[in-house]
C-alpha cells in the first residue's frame, strides 16, 4: 500500500463505509447533512455509518446508536465523508471523497488555501451546491437549504419589524414572533405567526402607517419559504401594478403581498416596456437593461424581501440613490428590507454588512450613509444572514438529507481510484458536482484556475473578477443561494 497508517491508506475504491463529520465552524451550526432516519435507511442496505460525537448537533450521539450507527472520532476507515460546512485542513484525510459546501468555485480567496489541501491529498470533493438536475451549471440545484433560508427569513424579519416599529412608537403583535432559533422547532415557530396574524386580523396594523405591502423579489425556492410563512397571517396577494391602490385604500386588518420577478424589476435601455418575452435576452445580456423597481413599485412597498441571485453583470434592483431621491421627496413608506441573497451592496445597494444570529438587525441611514446597530436610531431596518437555515436545523437538515440520500449509496461504492473521464459508476448529477478529483481540477470546473490568477491580479486594487466564455460567466461576489431553483 502507498501509506503506512490507516489515515493515510488510500480509500478512493468505495467501501460503502460512511463518515459523518462534527460541524465546527460556528456555534451555531447544529446541522447535519444525514439525520438518524437516513442513517436508519443506510444501515439497512447495508452500508456502515460512522459518526463523530457532538453534543452540539441538532440530533443526539444516542439517536444515531439506536438505528445502528457507530459513535467514535476516528473516520478513517470510512471511503465518503459528509459534513455541511468546510472541512478545517487539518482534518482532511487524503485520498477519500469528501461531500460539503466548499465555498470555492468562486475562486474565493478564504478558501483557496482549503482547495489547494484538497488538491494535495487527492480528495475527490463533491459540492453540494453543483449538484444540479442535469449534472450542468446552469440546471436547477437538487440539494440545497434555499427554502428554510425563506422561511427563517420571514421569520426573523417579523421579530426585526415589531421592535422597530416599538421604537417608532407602534405596539404590534410582530413582538409575539422570535428569531427561529427560539423555537424547539419550525411548527412551534408557525404557531407564533398564525397567533400574530389573528391579532392583526382583530385589531389591524397601525392607522398611521397604513396597509403593510410586502414584496417578494424572486420566485425561486428561498423566494416560496418566504411566502410560505407570510401566508400564514391574514393577507392578499396582489400584481405589482395594484399596490398603488392598496397603499390607498386596503384593509388594515390583512397584509399585502406582491411577487416582483424580471419585469418588473428592469426594463430595456433603449426604451419601451418590460415584457415576458424579454425575460430570456435579459438574462443573456443584462447589460442592455436599467433598474425599473424605483420607478413605479419600490414607493408602494413596506418590506422587501429579496431572493434574486445577483451579480455585477445585472442592474442593481434598487440603487442607494433612488431610494434617497424616494425619501428625500417624500414618496417611500419602506420599514424593512429582508435580503436573504446576501449580496454587499448588490442588487440592494445599501445592504453594507451581514447580520448574524446575535445580532440579526441593522438601521441604514440612507439619507446619512450610516449604520445604526441601535433600532432606535433613524433608517431602514436590515436583515442580512447568510446562515439563516442553521436556525431551522432540524427540519432543514431532514430536508436536505432526503435530497441528498437517494446518490449516497453510490457515491459510497464507486470506484474513485478510476480517471475521472471512466467514473460511471456514478450518477450525472454527481459527476458535474466534482470539483476536483486524485490532485487536479475536473473539466467542468478548471476555470476556477484562471478566475483565482484574475483576483489575485486584482487584489491589490480590490476588485471584482468575472470569466467570461461562450457558454457562461462568473463573478466572485455573492452567494449561489437562489440560483436556477
Amino acid at each position: 500500500l502507498k501509506y503506512l497508517s490507516l489515515g493515510n491508506m488510500s480509500l478512493l475504491r468505495g467501501n460503502r463505509v460512511i463518515g459523518i463529520l462534527r460541524e465546527g465552524k460556528s456555534k451555531w451550526e447544529r446541522r447535519v447533512p444525514l439525520s438518524p432516519r437516513h442513517v436508519q435507511r443506510l444501515v439497512d442496505d447495508g452500508l456502515r455509518v460512522l459518526v463523530q460525537p457532538s453534543t452540539r448537533r441538532v440530533f443526539a450521539d444516542s439517536e444515531y446508536i439506536k438505528v445502528g450507527a457507530e459513535i467514535q472520532e476516528d473516520l478513517s476507515p470510512a471511503s465518503f465523508i459528509v459534513g455541511v460546512k468546510e472541512v478545517p485542513i487539518a482534518n482532511l484525510l487524503p485520498e477519500r471523497t469528501y461531500a460539503f459546501f466548499s465555498h470555492t468555485i468562486k475562486a474565493q480567496p478564504y478558501n483557496m488555501p482549503l482547495l489547494d489541501a484538497m488538491l494535495a491529498k487527492r480528495i475527490r470533493l463533491v459540492d453540494y451546491e453543483c449538484i444540479t438536475e442535469t449534472g450542468g451549471r446552469t440546471s436547477s440545484r437538487l440539494v440545497a437549504f434555499g427554502r428554510f433560508a425563506g422561511i427563517a427569513g420571514m421569520i426573523n424579519l417579523q421579530r426585526g419589524l415589531g421592535e422597530r416599529l416599538l421604537a417608532m412608537g407602534y405596539s404590534t403583535p410582530f413582538l409575539g414572533v422570535g428569531s427561529s432559533y427560539m423555537y424547539p422547532d419550525l411548527d412551534a415557530a408557525k404557531a407564533a405567526v398564525v397567533r400574530c396574524g389573528e391579532i392583526i386580523a382583530t385589531n389591524g396594523t397601525p392607522e398611521q402607517l397604513g396597509p403593510l405591502t410586502f414584496a417578494f423579489l424572486g420566485d425561486g425556492k428561498v423566494s416560496r419559504g418566504a411566502q410560505e410563512i407570510f401566508k400564514l397571517l391574514p393577507h392578499e396577494m396582489v400584481p405589482p401594478g395594484d399596490l398603488a391602490e392598496v397603499v390607498r385604500s386596503g384593509d388594515r386588518t390583512k397584509l399585502y403581498g406582491t411577487l416582483c420577478t424580471a419585469e418588473h424589476l428592469v426594463r430595456p435601455a433603449c426604451g419601451g416596456p418590460m415584457t415576458a418575452d424579454l425575460k430570456s435576452d435579459y438574462y443573456l445580456n443584462p447589460e442592455n437593461y436599467v433598474p425599473a423597481f424605483h420607478e413605479s413599485i419600490a414607493q408602494h412597498c413596506s418590506v422587501l424581501m429579496n431572493s434574486v441571485f445577483w451579480t455585477e453583470r445585472f442592474p442593481r434592483i434598487l440603487e442607494t440613490q433612488q431610494q434617497e431621491e424616494l425619501q428625500r421627496t417624500g414618496r417611500s413608506r419602506l420599514l424593512a428590507v429582508g435580503d436573504i441573497s446576501c449580496d454587499l451592496a448588490g442588487s440592494i445597494q445599501f445592504l453594507t454588512k451581514f447580520t448574524t444570529s446575535e445580532e440579526p438587525y441593522y438601521l441604514y441611514d440612507v439619507e446619512a450613509g450610516v449604520t445604526h446597530d441601535s433600532l432606535d436610531d433613524h433608517g431602514i431596518l436590515m436583515l442580512a444572514h447568510d446562515t439563516l437555515p442553521s436556525e431551522l436545523p432540524r427540519e432543514a437538515s431532514e430536508a436536505f438529507g432526503d435530497a441528498l440520500l437517494p446518490f449516497i449509496p453510490a457515491i459510497a461504492s464507486s470506484n474513485g481510484e478510476a480517471p475521472f473521464d471512466r467514473q460511471m459508476d456514478i450518477p450525472e448529477q454527481i459527476r458535474g458536482a466534482v470539483i476536483c478529483d486524485k490532485g487536479r481540477l475536473t473539466p467542468s470546473w478548471a476555470f476556477i484556475t484562471d478566475l483565482r490568477e484574475q483576483n489575485e491580479r486584482l487584489q491589490k486594487v480590490g476588485g471584482n473578477v468575472s470569466l467570461s466564455s461562450s457558454s457562461s460567466r462568473l463573478l466572485v461576489r455573492g452567494h449561489l443561494f437562489d440560483n436556477a431553483v
